[in-house]
């Protein structure tokens, strides 16, 4: 089955992306601090991921001028997202909150376990009920899928990446005197790697943030049972206009550069799928 295939081949993308970034920072803390540098570095790269302290989801709702949507004004939106949770496996019940915003665009937070989903006035303008639930279904994916977490131990490699980098040129720097009389020597490759370290990592997680994108997108039309409501959806947020919308279809520059897919390859995989494997959540069309 296509989808199947999907799934492993995401899946095998985002273990080769973070074996590639955990490589990446082997290699620079041997440079630096030799072979028993590569225990404490990976330990560093977990523990700046379980540690570091993110933004709490009540400073983004602040910052976003996000406020919770009675469950009275949007009763059968709710009731879906509920639906949704349940579907992926969430046992908490879902906050469903509105930002004023006109751009289409939504997110959703981890607020002490409890799956926070932020809509646009926006997105809730353009979008159809159906379309509406899979771009819902999108967001609670990625909580389902562990996305978050894993982009924080991406973050963690990266920090410390970085870090290890920077101890690695400042080394360099202090022993330039050294290095040009020739008491010291230092591989070429070993300069470039810290230089270029950072660099590579960041496009890694770049990659990984738009694979989770693609696995997201599959999750997402499995939970509503409606792939095609989820490839509307993309194709009428890529016509919103010139603003980055919900999945930065707008963005301009290189492919590498971009943490979301371009929208004709998700469509396209969206459209690969043999069939929906739930059926389509009953949700009312009208107002």
């Amino acid at each position: 089955m296509a989808t199947t295939r999907q799934v492993l081949r995401n899946l095998a993308w985002s273990v080769l992306l973070v074996a590639g970034m955990a490589l990446v920072l082997c290699l620079t803390s041997w440079i630096v601090w030799g072979p028993g540098g590569i225990p404490w570095a990976l330990a560093g790269a977990v523990a700046a991921a379980l540690l570091l302290p993110g933004l709490p989801a009540g400073l983004v709702l602040r910052a976003h001028r996000a406020r919770p949507i009675p469950y009275a004004a949007l009763p059968e939106i709710h009731d879906a997202l509920a639906a949704l949770a349940a579907r992926a496996g969430i046992h908490a019940r879902p906050r469903l909150c509105w930002c004023p915003a006109r751009q289409p665009n939504a997110f959703a937070l981890d607020d002490a376990g409890v799956p926070v989903v932020v809509i646009t006035d926006g997105l809730l303008r353009r979008l159809t009920p159906p379309e509406l639930m899979a771009v819902l279904a999108h967001e609670l994916a990625h909580i389902a899928n562990g996305d978050l977490k894993i982009m924080r131990l991406a973050d963690g490699l990266g920090r410390i990446t970085g870090l290890m980098a920077w101890l690695g040129i400042a080394l360099l720097a202090l022993n330039l005197p050294l290095i040009l009389l020739g008491a010291v020597t230092v591989p070429l490759a070993a300069v470039l790697l810290l230089i270029a370290a950072p660099g590579l990592v960041g496009l890694m997680q770049l990659a990984l943030s738009r694979t989770r994108e693609f696995a997201a997108d599959l999750e997402a039309a499995r939970l509503t049972g409606d792939p095609a409501a989820l490839a509307r959806a993309l194709l009428a947020l890529e016509r919103s206009g010139p603003w980055e919308a919900i999945f930065r279809l707008r963005h301009q520059g290189p492919g590498l550069l971009r943490t979301h897919p371009a929208t004709a390859e998700r469509v396209r995989r969206l459209a690969g799928m043999a069939r929906p494997l739930r059926s389509p959540l009953p949700i009312r069309t009208g107002g």
